[in-house]
Parts: C-alpha cells; sequence; structure tokens
C-alpha cells in the first residue's frame, strides 16, 4: 500500500501502439489523350476505256487451184482398107 506522500512507482517501457496514419502521395501517371486530325487523302476514281487491240487469227479457207489434168482419151476409128492397100 501506498503510504502518504507517496508516489506510486512508475516504469517506463517504449511499447508500439498500433497507429494508422494516412499519408497522401502525389503519383504522375500518363493519360492517353485522343485528339482528332484531318487528313485530306486524294479520291480515286476509274475511268472505264475500252481499246481494241489487233489478233492474229488463223482461217482455213479453201480456194480451187487450177491444175492440168491429163486424160487419155482412146477413139476407135475405123480404117478404110482399100483393095489397093492390102495387096501391098
Amino acid at each position: 500500500m501506498l503510504q502518504q506522500g507517496e508516489y506510486p512507482r512508475y516504469q517506463e517501457r517504449i511499447v508500439e501502439v498500433p497507429q494508422v496514419q494516412v499519408q497522401e502521395v502525389i503519383r504522375h501517371v500518363p493519360v492517353p489523350i485522343v485528339q482528332e486530325r484531318e487528313v485530306q487523302v486524294a479520291k480515286i476514281e476509274y475511268v472505264e476505256r475500252i481499246v481494241e487491240v489487233p489478233q492474229i487469227q488463223h482461217v482455213e479457207k479453201i480456194v480451187e487451184v487450177p491444175q492440168v489434168q491429163v486424160q487419155e482419151r482412146i477413139i476407135h476409128v475405123p480404117v478404110r482398107t482399100t483393095k489397093s492397100n492390102v495387096f501391098e
């Protein structure tokens, strides 16, 4: 027990008391920003033209060519005999 005028003895100890400290940290993070720009591109129009190109075509054609044909005709002609010719 404590007597009058006495103070209780205290012993100091370091005790960790869990405390939460909030600290604000600023971080710079790149954010993609979309910027639109117009790019002018030439429009292509097609014009169709028909160009005739000469081609070689082989065509067979029947043509009559004059040819000389030799035909032998034998004609039997009776020979007249006279008496004078027979005796000779």
